[in-house]
């Protein structure tokens, strides 16, 4: 990997598909769900969806450059921040990142006790052909070989946990990451049918859950879920860098 290139460099490279926290709790209040919304967007959403067969509840709307996502399915909190319709990012991962950071004090605040915590992305790297998507995946899997002129449907999961070093004693973090290439054709309708249409978005995959880890008994501690959250976008930043390392 080029070491002339600067961290900022490496980082800009990256676009944000999606950005989620999820947390799992036992002590979810349906009556409090319903206030979370506008307690850390400060006005009503733009959707909301209630579905008791599913125990589905979810709200959203558009946020900055993106559509911001409440979805509560039993026991399990989902924030997520995606494109708005149409568009295949959000944003460079460093705006994205900043964007949803800037949310994190307001939903604190509503959160109940939690069981386990973890943060979620999807991130892109455009690449020219898919032949680039291998060669860039290549850097950062040094224990991988890829067989750039001859590989298609490549697909790297692997998990590494951590201890924490927010000081919680006994609790590690899964840092599961799934790498891969990916090829976007689009489509135009013509007199013939569908027809595959030029050019084509190439691109360098890659998917990580940043989660604290089953084994960790009773709730996590209150005042160390901020503590938390930015280990996880500490450890995906490191991801992003130096690939695949113990």
């Amino acid at each position: 990997m080029d070491t002339n290139i600067t961290e900022i460099e490496k980082y800009s490279r990256w676009r944000a598909v999606q950005i989620r926290i999820t947390f799992f709790s036992d002590k979810i209040e349906e009556s409090a769900v319903s206030k979370w919304w506008e307690a850390v967007i400060g006005e009503p959403s733009e959707q909301k969806s209630i579905l008791p067969k599913q125990n589905l509840y979810q709200e959203q709307g558009n946020y900055c450059k993106g559509r911001l996502v409440l979805s509560v399915h039993l026991n399990k909190v989902d924030w997520l921040y995606i494109p708005i319709e149409g568009e295949f990012y959000i944003d460079s991962f460093l705006d994205s990142q900043e964007v949803f950071s800037e949310l994190m004090p307001k939903l604190y605040k509503t959160f109940p006790p939690i069981n386990r915590f973890a943060v979620g992305y999807i991130l892109q790297v455009p690449v020219n052909s898919r032949k680039e998507g291998y060669e860039f995946l290549a850097e950062l899997l040094p224990s991988v070989k890829i067989d750039v002129d001859k590989s298609s449907d490549f697909m790297y999961q692997i998990n590494r946990p951590r201890n924490t070093t927010t000081g919680i004693a006994n609790l590690s973090i899964n840092r599961l990451m799934k790498w891969s290439v990916g090829v976007v054709k689009r489509f135009a309708l013509s007199s013939g049918g569908f027809e595959f249409s030029n050019p084509e978005n190439s691109f360098s995959r890659l998917e990580l859950d940043l989660n604290t880890s089953t084994e960790y008994a009773g709730a996590l501690p209150q005042d160390k879920i901020s503590s938390i959250y930015f280990e996880c976008v500490g450890l995906a930043k490191e991801i992003m860098i130096n690939g695949d390392i113990a």
